[in-house]
């Protein structure tokens, strides 16, 4: 993370990334090292980033996405947050362009395209450089 760059983040990131650690793990894809490493790593991530609470401002568009599109819960949850995080920062000016680069980090393709849909440009961590 570069300085002056915010890093946002739903708080369901928190059990997310540790469900996803521990299957890793139950399923032999992580060493009880790596466990360890990644979980640390994380660990010092997350109190680098701005933690955005699942309450009735960051979730009052779920409704609508769910119904618009074939989402899961948790992913949701992620993208009305950022859509609520991007109007909150008001990373917009008036005149409809861009004050800095809010982007959407995700991994999964159809929540990628769906998140591309609703305007948001989607960082893909698992892309090739």
């Amino acid at each position: 993370m570069s300085s002056g760059e915010k890093l946002l983040t739903s708080m369901i990131t928190y059990a997310e990334i540790h469900a996803v650690i521990a299957r890793k793990s139950r399923e032999e894809e992580l060493t009880l090292d790596a466990n360890g490493q990644i979980r640390e790593q994380f660990g010092r991530d997350w109190r680098r980033m701005q933690i955005l609470e699942a309450d009735l401002g960051t979730l009052a568009g779920v409704p609508q996405l769910v119904d618009r599109f074939p989402l899961r819960a948790a992913d949701a949850i992620h993208l009305a947050t950022a859509l609520w995080a991007r109007e909150q920062f008001a990373m917009t000016s008036s005149a409809g362009t861009p004050k800095e680069l809010f982007e959407f980090g995700a991994a999964d393709l159809q929540l990628i395209r769906i998140a591309e849909q609703c305007g948001l440009s989607v960082f893909n961590p698992e892309a090739p450089e």
